[in-house]
């Protein structure tokens, strides 16, 4: 294929809502707005670039690999069962790297995939002379103004009042003028859809961004005006935040069905949703969670940053501790705890990326999308969406005196050892003194019992001059030497209360196989 070029001739508007705000979704529509008319003349004119350096090997490739095929014969049919699981290794590496891996290496799916893995692989695993990724070369720069992004105007403002405890205010948050720069810092190599060793359905992906001099960089401009009785505050701030190797790894399990897969007609290459209805599908109860074994899911998600520095220039503040602020983030501290904050944000991220709520939304998403396929045997042109049963609240009717009773027991079983351990090391010790005593001289005797007697007459006259909290009258008022034992009676009742109250149950059922279950 010497030669390919696409182009468009428009795009369709596109738009994001849904969020819970009417407000937040305008704000979201606007920014989508300011991102299409900017970028969309960019988009029609690198296409036809894309398709003729890009799209063409591809297909000229692809095109190669079916001449080859037809002139040497038919092709046979793969040899998979009917409920067989794709096997991520053999579809996309030849037989040496898949037996490397613990695969089969008999390639039983062909070798289409296989080469374009490889195109993909060749592509990603390339470097400029920058020694960077030659996706910034190839994409990244072509997709965007050289490497950056920029949304000029106001992007998101909001009006807050404020009446809180005598602080009646107005204030107002807007975000303007919105850049991030330094998009074609993609260091190599770029793992895409890399089959991992001794893993049949798991994917790994890794990328990492802001990797050299110039780091990736996010910058607004932050405007805070406030006016009120006690409040006068007029401030406008760029802030900017620079992330250097920045890195992302995430591990992807699909358990996709072989027949799913060889089957799938080239009329909806372009429908997500019959992608995704390649999946096994899991099996939802009726509240909508799962019953079973994961069969897509985001398996492992890191995110980290060797480097994040904050820095805020200020424009116009009415505020002097923002001055004070922007030096401490431009020091060696400010910049070491950035980085631990940010490295501490995206943990949080992430372990809320492979928590449970997003795995039910992939597991509900899943549903929805085979009946969205217009190929899938779940298709339904009619389909709106699945409905679930709330989650019952299960009311405990059980009283939690069982509970206090237990504790109470366990409480007086410890009195009761104590006692005993502090009984038995008294008369232990006691047995040891007498014999100690039995060694010592008539002397030594008369001296032990002189030094006694003066620190017991030392005890009483020390008895005789101090006085107890309550009949202190004129050290301690009456009101704190009376009402200290109720205040400190009134803290333990508060204590046991707090912990032996009945605050949450916990249900737990299950069963070993067919003959032991258990509930509680």
């Amino acid at each position: 294929m010497d030669e390919f070029v696409m182009q468009i001739g428009d795009i369709e508007a596109f738009s994001l809502s849904g969020f819970m705000a009417d407000e937040t979704d305008k704000s979201i529509q606007k920014f989508t707005q300011a991102v299409f008319a900017k970028y969309k003349s960019l988009v029609v004119d690198a296409f036809p670039a894309f398709t003729s350096t890009t799209i063409r090997p591809l297909l000229h490739n692809i095109f190669q690999v079916l001449m080859k095929t037809a002139k040497d014969g038919v092709c046979s049919p793969p040899a998979v069962g009917e409920n067989d699981v794709v096997d991520f290794r053999d579809l996309f590496l030849h037989a040496a790297r898949s037996i490397d891996l613990l695969g089969s290496g008999k390639s039983p799916y062909g070798d289409l995939f296989q080469m374009l893995f490889n195109f993909v692989e060749e592509w990603t695993t390339k470097t400029n002379e920058k020694g960077l990724s030659m996706m910034n070369d190839m994409l990244i720069s072509r997709m965007t103004d050289g490497g950056d992004m920029s949304w000029t105007g106001e992007v998101f403002s909001r009006d807050i009042d404020i009446a809180l405890n005598g602080l009646n205010a107005n204030i107002m948050i807007a975000i303007k003028d919105v850049k991030l720069v330094n998009m074609d810092t993609i260091g190599s190599p770029v793992r895409i859809l890399l089959p991992v060793h001794g893993e049949r359905s798991i994917l790994n992906n890794s990328v990492s961004i802001g990797v050299g001099p110039d780091p990736l960089r996010v910058s607004l401009t932050l405007i805070v005006n406030g006016e009120g009785d006690q409040i006068q505050v007029n401030n406008e701030i760029e802030l900017g935040l620079s992330l250097s190797s920045a890195n992302l790894l995430l591990d992807l399990l699909a358990k996709m069905k072989a027949t799913s897969l060889l089957n799938f007609p080239l009329r909806d290459i372009t429908d997500i949703n019959c992608w995704l209805s390649t999946i096994v599908l899991p099996v939802l109860d009726r509240y909508g969670i799962r019953v079973g074994e994961e069969t897509m899911a985001l398996e492992k998600i890191m995110m980290a940053v060797s480097e994040a520095k904050l820095d805020m220039t200020c424009i116009s503040c009415s505020s002097p501790m923002l001055l004070e602020m922007s030096s401490f983030f431009e020091s060696a501290e400010g910049v070491d705890d950035t980085t631990r904050v940010a490295n501490m944000l995206l943990r949080y991220g992430s372990d809320l990326l492979a928590g449970d709520y997003i795995q039910n939304v992939i597991d509900k998403f899943l549903i929805e999308a085979s009946a969205k396929c217009p190929h899938s045997q779940s298709y339904n042109p009619a389909f709106n969406g699945l409905q679930y049963e709330d989650l019952e609240a299960r009311t405990d009717t059980e009283s939690s005196y069982g509970f206090l009773w237990a504790i109470l027991a366990v409480v007086i079983s410890m009195i009761v050892l104590s006692s005993v351990i502090i009984i038995a090391a008294k008369y232990i010790n006691h047995r040891r003194h007498a014999q100690w005593m039995r060694q010592l001289s008539r002397n030594q005797v008369s001296q032990l019992a002189e030094e006694e007697k003066h620190e017991k007459i030392r005890q009483q006259d020390i008895d005789l001059r101090m006085k107890s909290m309550f009949f202190s009258n004129e050290s301690i008022p009456a009101l704190v030497r009376f009402s200290m034992p109720i205040i400190i009676l009134g803290n333990i009742a508060l204590f046991l209360s707090g912990h032996l109250s009945l605050g949450g149950t916990v249900n737990i059922s299950g069963q070993f196989g067919k003959l032991l279950c258990f509930k509680s």
